[in-house]
């Protein structure tokens, strides 16, 4: 898990750590990623945002990001995307609209 302040900076930092493991010849990472408030406590972060991150991370194929629609709202244009099927997370009541982040 990483938290960073701006939404641009973590969809860089996913899809950088995705592109440094396949050319370190190691098993490819899954990675979800939400936006917004968390609670921070000894070195660890709690919260629906970190729940719902959590979540996407069974949605993301080996390689990818996954992201939520407050992210792609958060970066704009900025990113190209994927739209997912609506997908039911568990913890959460309504079926999660997510992205898979495209490498341009």
């Amino acid at each position: 898990m990483f938290v960073v302040e701006k939404a641009d900076e973590a969809c860089a930092a996913a899809l950088e750590i995705c592109e440094r493991m396949t050319e370190a010849d190691l098993p490819p990472v899954r990675i979800g990623a939400d936006v917004g408030p968390v609670l921070g406590r000894s070195g660890d972060y709690f919260g629906e945002v970190v729940n719902r991150a959590a979540r996407l991370v069974a949605l993301a194929r080996p390689g990818t990001v996954v992201v939520t629609d407050s992210v792609v709202a958060a970066v704009g244009d900025g990113w190209a995307v994927e739209q997912l099927p609506p997908q039911a997370l568990k913890g959460f009541q309504a079926p999660a609209v997510s992205y898979r982040l495209v490498v341009r």
